[in-house]
């Protein structure tokens, strides 16, 4: 049985080419616009995949690094990247993100709590990361879409509100919105 590493790296070599991953690369849009970056953030995208989030955030924040466990995602986000762009990407595991602690302002993860292991340890690296006065913005859909053959089930919204508080972070809005695949919701928390 292939794992999600597998299905990602498969679809890293044709992610942001096709509909669906250019629709779910808008909902990325949505963590920017929550967080409202300005040039003095420090930004990470936490699950970046191709880097689709991370691009148009290192032409605003001084700082964009985005960070995938998907060896081949953060080699296609490298491709798409600029040549000139400040958009850094890294392989590293959400459950043990390889920065000091307080490094950056502005922390979205869009799309990749469902694939997390673990989402308290992942929102606790998250929280860990983020500075203080950081926000940090959540993105995910309320239900899977696939068969539960093909992804991990969805986290439950209210888990990942409790993993937040419980990390530290305070959540300060929280919306959902529709797409064709179901519902999302954004969460936007601060850490005091």
């Amino acid at each position: 049985m292939a794992t999600i590493d597998d299905r990602f790296s498969d679809w890293a070599r044709t992610y942001e080419e096709d509909a669906l991953s250019r629709l779910l690369g808008r909902l990325g849009q949505q963590a920017l616009t929550s967080l409202q970056l300005i040039p003095s953030d420090r930004f990470i995208d936490v699950g970046c995949g191709s880097g689709a989030t991370v691009r148009p955030a290192a032409e605003i924040a001084g700082t964009a690094v985005g960070v995938d466990a998907c060896r081949a995602m953060i080699e296609r986000a490298r491709e798409l990247a600029p040549p000139d762009s400040r958009a850094r990407f890294v392989t590293a595991d959400v459950h043990d993100l390889p920065f000091e602690s307080g490094t950056f302002t502005a922390v979205a993860c869009t799309l990749a709590s469902r694939h997390f292991t673990d989402l308290d340890s992942a929102v606790d690296q998250m929280a860990r990361v983020t500075a203080a006065d950081g926000r940090l913005c959540l993105v995910d859909l309320l239900v899977d879409p696939a068969p539960r053959s093909r992804l991990r089930r969805c986290q439950p919204y209210a888990h990942a509100l409790e993993a937040m508080r419980t990390s530290g972070l305070r959540p300060a809005r929280e919306t959902v919105h529709l797409t064709p695949f179901g519902p999302y919701f954004v969460c936007l928390a601060t850490k005091a």
